[in-house]
């Protein structure tokens, strides 16, 4: 048909179209596209260059509102995509506002606007959300914001913060951070702040072309629930935050923190290194390195390996002789978790602790006192007996004392029902932090367990509070944040400080999970049930130096199979201190071969971790290195203890490393996990090499190398070249880590300035002499290819340099603590 002008213009005056707009963000590598079509918007386009990172055969909602009419109870929903009457875009091409507001749907209050920001610099993106005016009927409830669904086209890695960090290998065939296909949230797995799930606050992509950062920047650390799952082939990444104040109108919201999505080439390393930037500098709950945090950290930090201990296992007087003779098979410092020390049953009418079963602060004192040991008792940080479906005797009393004097404490629904948990029938309440009536409580519990004039121990453990998930109270009389918000960091924050302040100074304070969330309040987490398969240390990565890890999940009948070494092999590897092992594996460990075997490892690696405490404990965790040779796998099964993955089967290297740095001083760290067949027998050598690259840890040459075993510590060598091989041959179920001393870049040879040492004269031809405030243990001189020419023990601090050829020499002294390096001229 032939079209006239006049029919043309015809069709144009009586049509209808919808204007669609690009809003382009971004003017460098980064550039983020969404769409306008003037009734909502939706996500087109993240572009690193001209490499497409969305799956573009999906096109979620970037933000999705629920809100409640107050008057008919009635959930309405509203997405970014549909249904706005009025959209304004302001926009310089880094910086965007879009202001969505009217909605079209009569059940939603006419006033309400939600404001999108996002901001582009370089390679790194920030958004935010606000949504406001929602009117005097109206309460938002919860937020899905962001949904993005990202390109996953193979050979490519997701990391997730489950424990420590775990990965997924071709994730867009299927990712398994949650095992529910139709709901997102039904598991616990991606409820944050929880231990036992998410851990950390970040996620990321990547592949060997780029990699990806979704990170979750909010430092006051509130309630969120992640969802992870393979969509249409590409990933679907979003979060689900509950707002605050759910039962009121007029609840205004503001995102906490932003979201921040970064492009960045690397691994998960990198990616946790981007985490580490933004949390120490800016989250809440950093750990601050004051006198008295310092203090607790020497004090736990030097512990080698965790025991545990139940009071219920014999009388008083008995458990403290299991657990003198446990200790004595030991040569360096443990540490002693307690359960069962107060009269009533363990975990039944909580929290009436006391009192104490007769005769365990004798316990607590003699152990401590004649022992290089730290008694730790257990206490829960969350649970109420209510007196409710169990089968104690003091069900009744239980449940007077629950009433009358916890029920107001605890956290409830908007009903007015309590939150609550069951354990063995019995019914337990969860009881808010934010509460002063539950604080002091717990802090009393704390004094009498901890001051020296009452049952003194040393540290003091307490359990739940960073494992499990916050429960969404909506008690309007606690007068915190109902429902969504950071209460739960803020309450545990008060708890936690009110411990500190009334304790004797160097006690320390541990919870399990590990949930960064209260990083900053207690001194180290139990993290007995982090090991799953494709597991990686990027919690470590972020916060080794300044909260320690403890405890390795084996069971009390595992030593005789892969299960019990592979386990404590990863534990160990990853810079968690031993254990906790039953007290009974050191007492007449010679039994059968089995029993020697596992007692002798577990010494072994509690000794190596003492003496790698430097770093370890207060080092920094770097990028794994590299290993060559014929390496066999292990394979081995755990039983989640989160309960996110029921039972796990774990193939991986039976060579296991970590490198870790202090200053100038890179420990290289080898455990090889593989169960010696039979018991007790020596062999099974594994050979391999490592390449290493001073420049990597910013340092240079000369480089002195000494390897070091739990036992002992080999000669010093040095080499002028800041790369080098090694090779190394390591049996089944041994130790051993490479001590690679440098000089940071662009400084000069001698690192005894500053550091009370010096000699003189220099240069000299007969004699020189060392000054030092430590007596000296060996002298070392080296000559400029790193040979050896001199070695001695020094008398008078004197060193007869007389027989050597006029040069220049690299001089190493040792004291008992430290080593020593200066260039020496030989005239």
């Amino acid at each position: 048909m032939k079209i006239t002008r006049a029919l043309l213009l015809i069709v144009l005056l009586t049509s209808t179209f919808t204007v669609f707009s690009q809003i382009i963000i971004g003017t460098g590598n980064l550039k983020i596209s969404i769409n306008n079509n003037n009734d909502g918007i939706n996500l087109t386009s993240i572009k690193s260059g001209s490499t497409e990172l969305l799956n573009t055969n999906t096109s979620p909602s970037i933000f999705t509102l629920y809100i409640k009419n107050l008057s008919t109870n009635n959930l309405e929903t509203i997405t970014s995509t549909t249904g706005w009457g009025n959209i304004i875009v302001t926009n310089n091409g880094t910086n965007c506002l879009i202001e969505l507001n009217s909605p079209s749907n009569s059940n939603l209050p006419s006033s309400l606007v939600a404001k999108l920001s996002i901001d582009v610099n370089s390679n790194k993106s920030s958004w935010d959300l606000t949504v406001t005016d929602l009117g005097a009927n109206h309460s938002l409830q919860e937020v899905i914001f962001p949904q993005i669904n990202i390109d996953a086209p193979g050979n490519d890695t997701f990391l997730y913060p489950l424990y420590s960090g775990q990965l997924t290998f071709n994730p867009g065939n299927g990712i398994d951070y949650f095992d529910d296909a139709n709901n997102l949230y039904d598991n616990n797995d991606g409820i944050y702040p929880r231990g036992w799930g998410t851990s950390m606050q970040f996620f990321s992509y990547y592949n060997s072309s780029y990699g990806i950062y979704f990170g979750f920047h909010d430092p006051n650390a509130a309630l969120k629930k992640f969802g992870i799952k393979d969509e249409n082939g590409g990933i679907r990444i979003q979060c689900k935050i509950p707002a605050t104040d759910q039962t009121i109108a007029a609840n205004d919201w503001n995102m906490p923190g932003h979201f921040e999505l970064d492009i960045y080439n690397g691994d998960w390393y990198d990616a946790a290194l981007i985490y580490k930037q933004w949390v120490s500098t800016s989250a809440d709950y950093w750990p601050a390195t004051t006198a008295s945090h310092t203090l607790r950290q020497q004090s736990i930090g030097r512990i080698g390996l965790w025991l545990t201990s139940y009071i219920s296992d014999g009388t008083v007087a008995q458990v403290q002789g299991y657990i003198q003779t446990a200790l004595n098979f030991f040569d360096f410092p443990v540490g002693v978790h307690i359960y069962n020390w107060n009269d009533y049953p363990y975990d039944h009418f909580y929290p009436n602790y006391f009192p104490e079963k007769s005769g365990f602060d004798t316990l607590v004192h003699t152990i401590q006192n004649n022992n290089d040991a730290i008694l730790m008792p257990y206490i829960n940080g969350r649970m109420w007996d209510t007196g409710i479906g169990g089968n104690d005797p003091g069900d009744a009393n239980a449940a007077n004392y629950f009433n009358n004097s916890g029920f107001a404490s605890a956290c409830k629904h908007s009903d007015g029902s309590i939150f609550s948990m069951t354990f063995s029938s019995n019914k337990f309440a969860t009881m808010c932090p934010t509460q002063s009536d539950w604080q002091d409580l717990l802090t009393d519990v704390a004094n009498k367990l901890c001051k020296p004039s009452k049952i003194g121990a040393k540290s003091l453990y307490i359990d739940m509070i960073a494992a499990a998930a916050p429960a969404q109270c909506m008690d309007t009389s606690h007068q915190h944040t109902l429902g969504g918000g950071s209460f739960w960091r803020e309450g545990h924050k008060q708890l936690i400080h009110k411990m500190h302040d009334s304790l004797p100074s160097g006690t320390f304070i541990t919870a399990e999970g590990g949930c960064d969330f209260i990083a900053d309040q207690v001194d180290a987490f139990m993290v007995q049930g982090w090991t799953t398969r494709n597991q990686v240390p990027a919690w470590q990565v972020i916060y080794t130096g300044k909260v320690q890890l403890f405890g390795t999940r084996t069971g009390a009948s595992m030593y005789g199979d892969q299960r019990f070494y592979g386990r404590l092999a990863q534990g160990f590897i990853y810079g968690v201190q031993t254990g906790r092992q039953f007290i009974w594996l050191a007492i007449n460990p010679a039994q059968n071969p089995g029993k020697l075997m596992a007692a002798n490892y577990v010494k072994a690696l509690g000794r190596f971790r003492y003496k790698l405490r430097d770093f370890m404990s207060f080092g920094e965790m770097c990028r794994p290195i590299t290993v060559n040779g014929s390496i066999p796998d292990i394979t081995y099964t755990v039983m989640d203890w989160g309960g996110c993955r029921g039972l796990d089967t774990i193939t991986n290297s039976a060579i296991k490393n970590t490198v870790w740095q202090n200053d100038t001083v890179v420990m290289v760290v080898f455990a090889n996990a593989r169960i010696q067949s039979p018991a007790g027998s020596q062999g099974g050598n594994i050979n391999f090499t490592f390449n290493f690259d001073a420049a990597n840890y910013g340092l240079q040459a000369p480089l002195t190398i000494q390897r070091i075993t739990p036992t002992l510590d080999d000669t010093i060598k040095i080499i002028n070249n800041s790369t080098f091989q090694k090779s190394a041959n390591l049996p089944n179920l041994d130790l051993v880590a490479y001590k690679i001393t440098g000089y940071k870049l662009g400084t000069g040879i001698d690192n005894t300035e500053q550091r009370n040492i010096s000699i003189y004269p220099n240069p000299s031809h007969d004699y020189f002499y060392i000054s030092h405030d430590s007596k000296i243990e060996n002298v070392d001189i080296y000559n400029c290819v790193g040979q050896n020419v001199l070695s001695i023990k020094p008398e008078n601090n004197s060193v007869n340099i007389s027989p050597l050829a006029k040069g220049v020499y690299i001089v190493v002294i040792r004291d008992k603590k430290e080593t020593y390096l200066s260039k020496f001229i030989k005239e």
